[in-house]
């Protein structure tokens, strides 16, 4: 198993904006070849974020010297499986997962927990479970091939705290259910050498997150702020740094654990 990220080659499902395309460029930076799998490409423009190159393929490659970006729709296991076998055909190898793909989806005022339709709960549970099932079946094949290696998964804090109001209840709850998945994956591939970890960010002040906080409500304000213990919400390299430690030989004792990046909000 590689030692160092410069050797590896990871796939950030799910890394076109937002956390995973800070992630995603974050390793390319310290020399990791990555895969971005994203439904939409080009998903950045839409809540304005700026590239530093024409597509988030090209920002890799501008950065490790390799990478790649497939389209591809990951509720769907087949589609998922025939993109990874591409990165792996592509890039020789998969060594770490990471799994940010997923999100809040179905519009807010109709998210509590007595509201929500069964339309806006199957859609739920199928970006933000599903989803995560889809990358594993078809990555651990492939990092069991090269030797072992990580696997990162991403639940909230809505997965084992309640939201105000008892809203973002589905999302809550689908988030829940990664957590407890992982666990199960942790302990089934420990024996391969595949570490595998979930991370809850709390607020992070992504392009989406910030576009849509008038309805949210989500970017707190001074008060706010102020009740959360370093007294400030995330950034999207917040999470970064926590990934780039979960995949590196520094966390290579740790497995089937949470990790809330949240300033210590959940604390509380």
């Amino acid at each position: 198993m590689p030692t160092a990220l410069n050797e590896s080659v990871i796939v950030v499902a799910g890394g076109a904006r937002g956390i995973g395309r800070a992630t995603a460029l974050r390793l390319a930076e310290r020399g990791a070849t990555v895969a971005v799998l994203d439904i939409d490409l080009d998903a950045a423009a839409a809540y304005s974020e700026k590239l530093t190159a024409a597509t988030v393929e090209q920002e890799l490659v501008d950065r490790a010297g390799a990478g790649l970006g497939v389209q591809v729709d990951l509720t769907d296991p087949d589609a998922t499986e025939e993109a990874v076998n591409r990165v792996a055909e592509h890039l020789g190898r998969i060594n770490h997962l990471f799994i940010p793909a997923g999100g809040a989806v179905t519009p807010f005022p109709d998210s509590a927990a007595s509201q929500t339709s069964f339309g806006d709960l199957n859609t739920i549970v199928a970006v933000n479970l599903t989803t995560v099932v889809n990358c594993c079946r078809s990555v651990v094949p492939h990092i069991k091939a090269a030797g072992g290696g990580s696997i990162i998964t991403v639940s909230s804090g809505s997965g084992f705290t309640v939201a105000p109001g008892g809203y973002i209840a589905a999302y809550g709850s689908s988030k829940a259910a990664v957590l407890h998945y992982t666990r199960y994956l942790a302990a089934e591939l420990g024996r391969d050498g595949i570490r595998v970890n979930c991370i809850a960010p709390g607020v992070i002040r992504t392009s989406r997150v910030v576009a849509q906080s008038k309805v949210t409500g989500f970017v707190a304000d001074d008060e706010e702020l102020a009740a959360i213990p370093l007294q400030r919400q995330g950034e999207p390299s917040d999470v970064a740094d926590v990934v780039e430690l979960l995949l590196s030989p520094l966390a290579g004792f740790l497995t089937g654990q949470l990790l809330a990046v949240d300033g210590g909000a959940t604390i509380l």
